[in-house]
């Protein structure tokens, strides 16, 4: 656990880590909705977000490859995305909130 929480998650990707972007900021939202698999209604709700906005921030973690496309949509055809790395996966399944 103590790896996956001291992680230099940044230098895996520094080329896609533009000014203003806090990596270790996105992974924590991700964290604290406690999910490995989640649409943008779930985000939004989560968060208290307008659906454009929430679109933005799930179009960011895309960006940042910390989340994908699931490859079937959910019940009522909503794209489901989900968390890509397994570091991030482990946590989310041991109840981490965030990381140091």
């Amino acid at each position: 656990m103590a790896f996956c929480k001291k992680f230099d998650y940044v230098s895996l990707q520094p080329s896609r880590i533009g000014k203003g972007n806090d990596l270790k900021a996105w992974i924590v939202k991700i964290l604290r909705m406690r999910l490995s698999s989640f649409n943008a209604q779930q985000y939004g709700d989560f968060y208290k977000l307008t659906p454009k906005t929430a679109i933005m921030h799930i179009d960011q973690m895309l960006k940042l490859n910390l989340i994908k496309d699931a490859l079937l949509p959910s019940e009522d055809n909503k794209p489901v995305y989900e968390v890509v790395d397994p570091r991030i996966l482990h946590m989310i399944g041991r109840g981490v909130l965030d990381i140091d």
